[in-house]
């Protein structure tokens, strides 16, 4: 509770935090105590201790805060976390993401409601465009069902569009999915999500976020909150972004952290998969299938290391889907590869993009029979008239 109160003294912030805790180690050799002390040491030692941390009116500053925060007593803090049913660990605290201790600027607290990611478990961080076209939508749930059907822990933001698709997708497989969030973890933004935020606070993964309960979502928040978001996924994949979205902080955010980063090929002439596509020819590793991750991961597709999802893919019916598509035979298979490698495509364009993989001429009477055999299957639908997509 005391190093609750501590990360809660108005005017400290984290790197503060981590500049007090870092001399403290320095002289004591452990972090142990060091919340207890700044609760109750005399105003003169603190003063002492604050000015060899801090440049003069800064340890000034500092001293006034945490005299200040000390009329708030730690059982107060703690009290409302109970009330909230929310968890608090701190950088030194054993469960405290081993991942996030080895970033840049790392959180030097974190509130959350349901669990934390499990260490021993895959992580892929996925994050994307709030306004996904079909292909994006399809993709992000298509990639969240398949990752959480291999046991990989999905990370996002519980945003609009990519994000909370890709982790909707998940928690419906079974799997666990964490959002990360721009706002205290007691806080459902956005609202229409609030059926994502129960499930997730349920126990089928967690909400997550530094900052104290009660903090309202403030658009200074959200960059902030990307780089745990990168730091939490062992690789980053990215699925449709402008070519100045704000995706794209977070992908630099992964690349200051060593992570690598995945994107979502797309056409050229999308908007929406202008950031894609620039990332690719910039170095990022091209996903088109979560396999394209699973060698990332050093995981062989369809297994993933010990996990708390259960991934058992009830509702969701991607494991006997997967069996279907190893048994798919020539035309089909070299139709699904299309299918999925693009967005809305009609016949005349599907049979010449078949008849260029299959180095032949493909009769119309021949594509319209695939087609019907590939619905059938579930492979493929007719989104309008003469007008089809991948499923």
């Amino acid at each position: 509770m005391t190093a609750q109160w501590l990360y809660e003294v108005p005017g400290l912030g984290r790197k503060r935090l981590h500049r007090i805790r870092d001399a403290y180690v320095e002289r004591n050799g452990t972090p142990e105590g060091l919340a207890s002390l700044l609760y109750k040491e005399s105003d003169l030692s603190l003063a002492m201790f604050f000015a060899e941390v801090f440049d003069g009116a800064e340890a000034g500053r500092v001293l006034t805060a945490v005299l200040e925060g000390r009329k708030r007593s730690p059982e107060e803090a703690g009290e409302v976390l109970r009330r909230k049913e929310m968890h608090f660990v701190h950088f030194d605290s054993p469960d405290f993401p081993e991942r996030l201790r080895e970033i840049p600027d790392p959180p030097f607290a974190l509130y959350y409601r349901g669990k934390l990611p499990d260490p021993a478990g895959h992580t892929v961080s996925v994050i994307g465009s709030r306004g996904p076209s079909d292909y994006g939508r399809r993709q992000a749930r298509a990639f969240g069902e398949e990752l959480a059907e291999s046991g990989v822990q999905v990370i996002s933001g519980m945003a609009r569009g990519v994000d909370s698709i890709a982790q909707r997708a998940a928690a419906e497989c079974g799997g666990d999915s964490f959002g990360i969030l721009g706002c205290g973890a007691d806080v459902i933004y956005p609202r229409e999500n609030s059926d994502l935020y129960e499930r997730l606070a349920g126990g089928q993964g967690g909400v997550i976020s530094e900052y104290p309960p009660g903090t309202e979502p403030k658009m200074g928040l959200f960059p902030d909150r990307n780089r745990i978001i990168a730091g939490m996924g062992d690789v980053l994949l990215v699925i449709e972004a402008k070519e100045r979205s704000g995706t794209l902080i977070t992908v630099d955010r992964a690349l200051e952290q060593g992570r690598t980063v995945f994107a979502l090929p797309g056409r050229v002439e999308d908007e929406l998969s202008f950031g894609c596509n620039r990332l690719i020819r910039q170095g990022a590793e091209i996903a088109t299938e979560p396999g394209d991750i699973y060698l990332a991961l050093g995981m062989l597709p369809g297994k993933a290391a010990g996990t708390g999802g259960s991934a058992d893919s009830a509702g969701c019916g991607r494991s006997s889907r997967q069996m279907k598509l190893i048994s798919l035979q020539e035309p089909e298979a070299s139709l699904y590869r299309i299918l999925s490698g693009n967005d809305l495509l009609d016949v005349e364009e599907l049979r010449f993009m078949l008849g260029k993989e299959l180095h032949r001429e493909v009769k119309r009477g021949e594509m319209m029979r695939l087609i019907m055999q590939m619905e059938s299957k579930g492979f493929m639908e007719e989104k309008s008239p003469g007008i089809y997509a991948r499923l």
